[in-house]
């Protein structure tokens, strides 16, 4: 587990491989490995561990949306769907599956079903970023532009947000993980599932650990403007362009919280550097464009 959380996938899989052997009942050891294999991109492996873990325990919903996020990625959509179908009988509260659901609908193309789909995931968790982008998509291909521009907004203030998922697991593993790097990666995941005061704590930890954690303080640009503390958000903006002059992600994250202010034009100078920096960073170009098309710039 500690291999696992500290990036050394292929010690991990070894460790939890033996661990199976010697207790071949435990389900534990079984999502852990498929864990590992998914994230090494090992996603047919992922997928055998994941079926042979739920044969365990069927009823552990993380390793349940595991598998099926897993099958959609292989490209086995029947199974996927399936799997999908059985969740959504037992927890039709589960947005993840809704939004599931709407990938498998859209790829058979059954618009209609993929619409209602999509947009009962973004009902039961309303800043699910990645289903207001699928259903503002779709929307905009019924020629729904209205419907399609209110969701493309709310994606593109929640990109990153998913529905959180209890999962007691990988909880204990994240629990073994104490370093600043860790307190970031916990921040990035609260912040994904909309707790930004608990996403602000664990950054600010991150710092506390570790002052010249340059990310952190470029973080903490964003979620200090999305809780109205432009001050603050200012005074980690300076901080990380002090300790590193660049990095990109700092000056699109001030370019953000500029833009909230309505200070347009010092956004685009901040956007403009951040893609000087950074030619692939296609969040501030997004940026950059979207404001020329306000100003009337369509070229």
């Amino acid at each position: 587990m500690l291999l696992a959380v500290y990036e050394r996938q292929e010690a991990a899989v070894a460790c939890y491989q033996r661990a199976h052997l010697l207790e071949p009942a435990s389900f534990r050891w079984l999502y852990y490995l498929g864990l590992v294999q998914a994230t090494q991109g090992r996603r047919e492996a992922a997928a055998a561990t994941l079926r042979a873990a739920l044969q365990v325990d069927a009823d552990y919903l993380p390793a349940q949306l595991k598998l099926a996020e897993t099958l959609l990625a292989v490209g086995k959509w029947e199974e996927g769907s399936g799997i999908y179908e059985e969740i959504l009988k037992k927890h039709p509260e589960s947005a993840e599956a809704w939004y599931g659901m709407g990938r498998i609908l859209a790829a058979r193309g059954d618009v209609t079903a993929a619409v209602e789909s999509y947009r009962k995931a973004c009902e039961l968790f309303p800043p699910y970023g990645a289903a207001h982008y699928a259903l503002g998509l779709l929307y905009r291909k019924l020629g729904k532009s209205d419907e399609s521009q209110q969701h493309l907004k709310t994606y593109s203030e929640n990109k990153t947000v998913v529905p959180p998922v209890d999962d007691l697991l990988r909880n204990e593993l994240r629990a073994l993980d104490l370093g600043a790097v860790s307190n970031l990666r916990r921040g990035i995941a609260l912040e994904q599932v909309g707790r930004i005061e608990d996403a602000i704590a664990a950054h600010e930890k991150a710092l506390e650990l570790d002052p010249q954690l340059v990310q952190a303080h470029a973080n903490l640009i964003i979620l200090y403007g999305k809780t109205k503390q432009p001050e603050k958000a200012e005074e980690h903006y300076r901080a990380a362009v002090h300790l590193n002059p660049s990095h990109a992600d700092s000056y699109y994250n001030y370019g953000v919280l500029l833009f909230e202010q309505r200070k347009y034009g010092e956004a685009e100078v901040a956007f403009q550097k951040a893609v000087e920096i950074n030619p692939f960073h296609s969040d501030a170009y997004h940026n950059l464009g979207f404001m020329r098309e306000q100003q009337g710039q369509l070229e």
